[in-house]
């Protein structure tokens, strides 16, 4: 198969997009498409990235092949359920009731500066990771590739970090009943980043069932990848 990773706007080495959101990053994402002269393809995604998957689905149904949640982080629309605020901690309940009434690109700005510092160093980075280090200390190159990403995220500064914090604010609505592609849903059980209450969400907005992973967090990206990597590659 063929593998593109494109990081969102102001994140790694792709452009700062102030006013990104998860319909322009949809937007993107095809013009990638585009510009390889790719007709169709499958998405992949992990924790917030999600949130972007849902929108190239659902914005672009015609260019989208299927969709693979790892560990899916939720769009706003989720914190009406109360099974998700039930089922999700202190720290994402205060999260939904800030964003509710401002507008998503206040909260990015108000909340990044209190998740990352403006700038990381490897040392700083590791201390950030380390629940995830220790989880996959069994893969060689994990620990570096982890601390490589947290750094990555304000490389150009805290902009993306910002946007990425906008696109959890932000509803996606009607995009969601516009998703014609299948849908693939994994949480692992011990998750508390994106617990399994936030996947039972998607898949009953999209009526499929999430694949619960005993024993695993929030890792699940990278510790079931060729898992993952398949299903992406399945026909569709």
């Amino acid at each position: 198969m063929r593998l593109l990773a494109a990081d969102r706007p102001g994140i790694g080495h792709s452009d700062i997009d102030p006013a990104a959101t998860p319909s322009s990053v949809a937007d993107d994402l095809v013009a990638v498409l585009d510009h390889l002269g790719i007709e169709r393809a499958a998405v992949l995604s992990w924790s917030t990235g999600a949130i972007h998957a849902l929108a190239f689905a659902g914005a672009h149904p015609d260019r989208c092949r299927r969709v693979v949640l790892a560990a899916p982080l939720v769009p706003a629309d989720a914190y009406d359920d109360p099974a998700v605020l039930e089922g999700s901690d202190d720290a994402r309940r205060l999260f939904a009731d800030a964003h509710r009434g401002m507008d998503p690109g206040e909260v990015g700005a108000e909340l990044a500066p209190w998740l990352v510092p403006a700038e990381i160093d490897d040392a700083t980075a590791r201390e950030m990771m380390a629940g995830s280090i220790a989880a996959l200390a069994d893969i060689p190159g994990a620990d570096d590739q982890l601390a490589l990403a947290v750094r990555a995220c304000v490389a150009a500064g805290i902009t993306g970090v910002e946007r990425d914090i906008a696109a959890q604010a932000t509803p996606l609505g009607t995009l969601l009943d516009r998703i014609t592609a299948p849908v693939g849903v994994h949480v692992g059980t011990l998750d508390a980043v994106t617990p399994p209450a936030m996947s039972a969400w998607i898949g009953r907005r999209l009526r499929v069932e999430p694949a619960r992973h005993d024993g695993v967090g929030h890792e699940l990206a990278i510790r079931r990848w060729g898992d993952l990597l398949g299903e992406a590659a399945l026909g569709g």
